[in-house]
């Protein structure tokens, strides 16, 4: 985290308090700052009296972060859920596949072998694209919660100069995540379809 540094902030121009931020340059800066050229004519704020607006907007970001972690662990659930359709049922067709078998044990061996590894290879097929997709979904969903918890834990611990000094790559990193993640590409591409029938 970036505020583990000294709270009690210093410019480093005029080694005097940092209590105002700069609207125009999105910077933090000491009274002399403000009368620097610098900073002519731009407008500013002490931290004090612009801090719950910005606070404010980087609460608004994080709540579409927080939906997001929602949505994507829901998809991981439903994506495990349908691994394990998919191997129940390639399992249950295998033994309904055996049971057929026996009664013509004789001809139905060689086509036994077959369908079996048809149903293994379908069930392969399934699971491994399943899975592909799950292992992204999970990777999506920690680097959500990484974002999460790293923007909550600056709000808890930083101080109010330390947030607004980052509130730029904050928010520029939600946007990023919460534009880039789209929790419909992990609805499970593979339907749990796998049949088995009999000839008369």
């Amino acid at each position: 985290l970036p505020f583990n540094e000294d709270r009690n902030m210093k410019c480093s121009d005029h080694n005097e308090p940092i209590k105002v931020y700069c609207e125009t340059c999105q910077q933090l800066i000491c009274r002399d700052c403000t009368i620097s050229q610098r900073h002519q004519n731009h407008k500013y704020k002490l931290v004090t009296e612009c801090y719950p607006d910005h606070h404010q907007e980087i609460e608004a970001n994080l709540t579409t972060v927080k939906k997001k972690v929602a949505d994507i662990n829901t998809a991981v659930t439903n994506l495990i859920t349908r691994e394990r359709e998919v191997t129940t049922q390639g399992e249950e067709v295998k033994n309904e596949i055996h049971t057929q078998a026996q009664l013509i044990i004789n001809l139905v061996q060689r086509s036994e072998r077959q369908l079996v590894e048809q149903v293994d290879t379908a069930v392969q097929q399934k699971t491994q694209l399943l899975t592909k997709q799950r292992e992204e979904a999970e990777t999506i969903l920690n680097q959500l919660k990484g974002c999460e918890e790293f923007v909550e834990q600056s709000l808890k611990v930083g101080s109010q100069q330390q947030v607004l000094r980052e509130k730029q790559n904050m928010v520029q990193v939600m946007t990023t995540v919460n534009q880039d993640v789209n929790p419909v590409v992990f609805q499970p591409i593979e339907e749990a379809n796998i049949t088995f029938t009999r000839n008369q």
